[in-house]
């Protein structure tokens, strides 16, 4: 990975926290490479708890869970653990922000079952939405959603790099997404005062290890903000196993 820079606008808050965790937990290929044989699929969250502090939950991007399932998370789980939830597709891909209010208020109704182990919201917009293709209605969006929860922004169209961009989502105290892999367009900013990457895999997607070389190239570019902001990294090499490997690796190079 060739040495980058991030730059921080505007200035992150006190006492930040470190999540270091994958995008997903529930994979069968983990059954006995990270899970043991003798622990229930229905345990497994609780026994992912165990070594990571966070994960990202995909499964809500493609469908509706209820709030009694987010209230059993929060019970299965450590204090210190924290969640962040894709959010429904419904909203970004297939009404493209057009008259989801329903939708928004449903999503968030059901996600406050976690309470405040609820760390973000990711939204992921496709490759193929331009920010020209949304005008308005992105910032129309932004003052829509709930301020008490934190909100990341995936963007995957070079169109939405822009200074206007970085500052609409300050403004709003809104994440910002650093893609790390050669398949989606990103850049390397920070706004709403916290760092987030998501690793979707140095070479194939979802599918190849990131090297030593490349996580500590990566760790010494995070390092100076740890004490600064907060910190979410999650590996999304998810289907061999990969980022459990990365993962575990990154928090060493993290916290030594």
């Amino acid at each position: 990975m060739e040495p980058r820079r991030f730059f921080v606008d505007g200035e992150c808050k006190n006492m930040p926290n470190l999540y270091i965790g994958t995008s997903g937990y529930s994979y069968k290929n983990w059954r006995g490479q990270f899970y043991p044989p003798g622990v229930p699929q229905k345990a497994w969250l609780t026994f992912y708890a165990q070594h990571y502090n966070a994960v990202e939950i995909n499964a809500t991007f493609y469908r509706p869970f209820p709030e009694h399932v987010f209230a059993h998370w929060y019970e299965i789980t450590p204090a210190e653990f924290r969640f962040v939830l894709k959010a429904p597709k419904v909203v970004t891909h297939e009404k493209e922000l057009d008259d989801v209010d329903a939708e928004l208020q449903q999503f968030v109704a059901n996600a406050r079952g976690l309470k405040e182990k609820l760390a973000a919201v990711l939204w992921q917009f496709p490759a193929s939405t331009q920010a020209s293709s949304l005008g308005a209605r992105f910032q129309k969006f932004l003052g829509m959603l709930p301020q008490d929860i934190k909100h990341i922004f995936e963007f995957r169209h070079e169109s939405w790099f822009t200074e206007e961009t970085y500052a609409l989502l300050n403004q709003f105290h809104g994440g910002f997404v650093m893609n790390d892999s050669p398949h989606f367009q990103s850049r390397e900013v920070i706004t709403g005062q916290l760092v987030y990457v998501r690793f979707h895999g140095s070479d194939k997607l979802y599918n190849s290890l990131y090297s030593g070389d490349q996580l500590r190239g990566s760790a010494d570019k995070i390092a100076p903000y740890l004490d600064r902001c907060d910190v979410y990294l999650f590996f999304n090499n998810t289907y061999a196993g990969q980022a459990l490997e990365n993962a575990n690796e990154m928090r060493r190079l993290l916290t030594k």
